[in-house]
């Protein structure tokens, strides 16, 4: 009992906590406007948010094709954008 307290007593000198619950908006289909995107390297995008994005939310583009059997190719790359701040809808 003591080597477990004095183990709780180290993770919690380690900085460690319980998890943090981090906003994000949950989008679904229709959510995101893609305005234009360039898949020749370097990939890069552009796109309006159609409902209003909380801090913390990631967004995934990728030009991977789909496969006939289902999935995306894993060919290509993903490039994330991180909502750093809250934004309204049609302001990005």
């Amino acid at each position: 009992m003591k080597h477990l307290s004095l183990l709780l007593l180290l993770l919690l000198a380690c900085g460690l906590r319980p998890p943090t619950a981090s906003a994000q908006t949950y989008l679904q289909a229709g959510d995101v406007l893609l305005l234009g995107y360039n898949a020749q390297d370097p990939d890069d995008f552009a796109f309006t948010p159609l409902v209003n994005l909380e801090a913390g939310t990631q967004l995934k583009f990728t030009d991977n094709g789909w496969q006939p059997t289902g999935g995306f190719r894993l060919t290509e790359g993903i490039c994330t954008y991180t909502a750093h701040l809250n934004y309204s809808k049609q302001t990005h």
